[in-house]
């Protein structure tokens, strides 16, 4: 890691320069309006941004209360850009993380991982000390065609 790494809370004010970001990822920046729209509706949710010297490069969203389907709170969307990735970005980002949810009082951290489609990412988790929770595979959610079938990962903080 030779960047200077640093997280911040995001603002609306963001959307331009994370526009790059979500091209990456097959999105646009109308993604990202609706993305905060969402999260400015719904009370406990905090996007945090990594940046690499002076440029963003990834983010994460915690959020602070519980999801019905989760034993914790949800770290959902960890997105690294590609071009970004294999540097210890994420983890150095989920570690920052794991440090808002206890500085906010949380015990854990539940995460949804589609463990066929993306068993890299369930590596990455795992190799940072979150566990199958004993769950059953779950639909996430549908995106045009794609079903997003994911199972529950967790650690205690």
């Amino acid at each position: 890691m030779s960047a200077a790494l640093s997280i911040r809370i995001a603002a609306e004010s963001d959307i331009d320069a994370l526009v790059p970001i979500a091209e990456s990822r097959e999105a646009d920046r109308q993604f990202l309006v609706d993305r905060f729209a969402y999260l400015d509706g719904h009370r406990g949710n905090i996007w945090i941004l990594l940046r690499a010297d002076e440029e963003f490069v990834g983010w994460g969203i915690l959020h602070t209360q519980t999801d019905p389907h989760y034993n914790y709170p949800e770290l959902e969307d960890l997105y690294i850009r590609l071009d970004c990735r294999n540097r210890s970005y994420g983890t150095f980002l989920v570690a920052r993380i794991e440090e808002v949810a206890r500085k906010r009082g949380l015990k854990g951290i539940s995460l949804g991982v589609n463990p066929d489609d993306n068993p890299d990412a369930r590596r990455f988790y795992e190799r940072l000390g979150y566990r199958h929770d004993g769950g059953e595979k779950r639909l996430d959610g549908i995106y045009g065609e794609y079903e997003d079938w994911t199972i529950g990962m967790e650690k205690k903080l």
